[in-house]
């Protein structure tokens, strides 16, 4: 037979499984048999709402690990084909705006039903920007925009720590943090408002090879060394 419930103590009248069903007031119901206005483990759901697991809530869901191994949010498998999946949908859950999904080897990430972005078993980040399906994305592992004239000077940059000046139109980039390997590739454009840009040149510096750690190389003008006042280079691999 059916009962209705008029309060939470009528909750804890129905199955003992349950008296750990508290309120400290007649908007707040916890899960966690605690009374008060502090709650650290179990679930609450306030006036507004909304739910706390292991918290008190400050957002329509708010989660909280109580040690140091545990998992905040766990997504199951299907028994189908053991893939996990999030979705997000409009107000009556008849469209689906964008999804989050995870099979044994990949992180897949769609919107509108098409997939845009996945991260594979082996590392490797792709997405589709022009492409029309993912592809790998190739990052840029270093760039710098710098001043060669006279003391060396930085712009702006990424993955370079310093560019020690060698000699004229002669410099090495310094990285911060070292390439995999040194078969990366090079590209560098130079500039110089006050001399013919046609005959102003970027090269790598014949008699030094490259390295994980830096790279050295010329700027010129009509063939010889010469500092520029604009000098770009990018680092990909």
């Amino acid at each position: 037979m059916s009962k209705v419930i008029d309060n939470i103590e009528d909750i804890a009248s129905i199955d003992s499984k349950v008296v750990k069903v508290t309120s400290t007031d007649n908007a707040v119901v916890r899960f966690d048999g605690t009374t008060g206005a502090v709650q650290n483990s179990g679930v609450t759901i306030d006036d507004g709402g909304n739910v706390g697991i292991g918290v008190t809530p400050s957002a329509l869901l708010d989660i909280k690990a109580q040690g140091s191994d545990s998992r905040t949010i766990r997504s199951r498998g299907r028994t189908s084909d053991n893939i996990s999946y999030i979705q997000f949908t409009d107000n009556a859950a008849t469209a689906e705006y964008a999804s989050i999904s995870s099979g044994p080897s990949y992180l897949r990430f769609d919107t509108t039903g098409n997939e845009k972005m996945r991260i594979d078993s082996s590392g490797n980040l792709k997405f589709d920007s022009g492409y029309g399906s993912a592809a790998t994305a190739y990052g840029c592992r270093a760039w710098v925009n710098f001043n060669g004239t006279g003391t060396v000077a930085i712009r702006a940059s990424g993955n370079v720590s310093s560019i020690t000046d060698n000699d004229t139109g002669d410099y090495t980039i310094n990285f911060t943090t070292a390439m995999p390997d040194a078969n990366y590739a090079i590209i560098g454009a130079v500039r110089d408002d006050s001399n013919d840009g046609a005959a102003i040149t970027w090269n790598r510096r014949a008699t030094t090879t490259n390295t994980t750690t830096a790279h050295r190389f010329v700027t010129a003008y009509i063939g010889t060394q010469y500092d520029c006042p604009q000098i770009d280079v990018a680092i990909f691999r």
